[in-house]
């Protein structure tokens, strides 16, 4: 065939037709993924501290009560982690390495032990250990300063979420609750003076949106932060220390109601069916004001378990208890978090507490 008798729009053609729809069965991409070594990057991994107690600061994240009661009693998951799940685990490890390398660089005289520091979190009144990303620490007026610092990947739907570029009206949500009561755990425990969670997106935003929103470099277009002030990671560390002292007085975790303690949720929500995620939110007389769906019980490992314990004890008794965890929070972290995140879940929440 010669070159002039090839017709470049049907060569296109031919080729868009046929690439756009990928291969039912994969061959070599899924050969040299399945000769990955990561079995170093369970998540369930020797605690910090294992004699602290079952409280793992990572722990703030399983915002479900019964997936947090699980948790802690060393429940087995309903099957080992899906390569799926290792490869994500596997890009936030990664990210980690290239944070604390980049630390080494921009500050040579830091100190090695805080970076990813070893947390007894007994010492703020939590039964447990975890670890924290990292603590800078300053001198100001003859004042140690600590800035406790956070720092999680997340996909390209979340990041840009909270960046506030999931389209053109889209406001900042900011960080993920449970990630903001981790990182108040760190600020705690280590007296620090100001909380920073850093969100590191594993897709940029475009030119375009990052125009759009003022973003200055391009850092920013993968890279936010977020600032807590004190007397609000206070009272998130409270809220959590009361929620795990509640979930370990049940007898065991099958009885924990699944009450989701997350603003995106209204109060008193709970999963009614795990295979759906299928929620029910009821108020104080029992009735049943709302439903909805969660997608938390698709990344549950202990889902199937969950499914065969049934629905738990005391289901109205715990979210009228969680409610008073709640209360105990004030006012003032409620207003802060509107604020901080001006999420709908927030409002909705302030909405009832009022």
């Amino acid at each position: 065939m010669t070159e002039s008798s090839i017709d470049p729009a049907r060569l296109m053609l031919d080729i868009t037709s046929a690439s756009r729809t990928p291969v039912a069965e994969p061959l070599l991409i899924h050969l040299a993924v399945e000769g990955w070594d990561m079995t170093r990057l369970d998540e369930f991994s020797e605690a910090a501290i294992p004699e602290a107690g079952p409280y793992r600061a990572s722990y703030a994240g399983k915002r479900c009560n019964r997936q947090l009661a699980y948790a802690m009693a060393g429940t087995e998951r309903d099957g080992p982690h899906s390569i799926a799940t290792l490869w994500r685990f596997a890009l936030g490890t990664l990210v980690h390495e290239l944070i604390a390398n980049g630390i080494r660089k921009k500050f040579p005289n830091y100190d090695p032990a805080d970076v990813d520091s070893v947390m007894d979190l007994r010492e703020i009144g939590l039964p447990g250990s975890g670890r924290g990303d990292y603590f800078f620490r300053f001198e100001h007026e003859g004042e140690e300063i600590v800035i406790a610092n956070e720092w999680k990947t997340t996909s390209p739907f979340k990041f840009k979420k909270a960046m506030g570029a999931n389209n053109k009206s889209s406001k900042p949500t900011g960080p993920d609750f449970g990630a903001m009561v981790q990182g108040a755990l760190g600020a705690v425990w280590s007296k620090a003076k100001q909380l920073r969670i850093g969100y590191i997106g594993l897709e940029v935003i475009s030119p375009g949106q990052a125009k759009k929103l003022g973003l200055k470099t391009e850092i920013d277009r993968f890279a936010g932060e977020w600032v807590y002030p004190m007397h609000i990671v206070e009272q998130l560390v409270e809220n959590e220390r009361v929620r795990v002292e509640e979930t370990l007085a049940h007898d065991a975790p099958g009885d924990v109601p699944r009450v989701l303690d997350d603003p995106e949720y209204l109060k008193g929500t709970l999963v009614m069916n795990p295979s759906t995620g299928r929620t029910n939110t009821i108020d104080d007389d029992g009735t049943v004001i709302d439903t909805g769906t969660t997608w938390m019980c698709d990344y549950c490992d202990f889902r199937e378990t969950c499914i065969t314990d049934g629905a738990g004890c005391g289901c109205l008794c715990t979210v009228r208890m969680s409610r008073r965890t709640r209360l105990r929070m004030g006012s003032v972290i409620c207003l802060g978090l509107m604020l901080l995140r001006r999420s709908s879940g927030v409002r909705s929440l302030l909405m009832k507490a009022g």
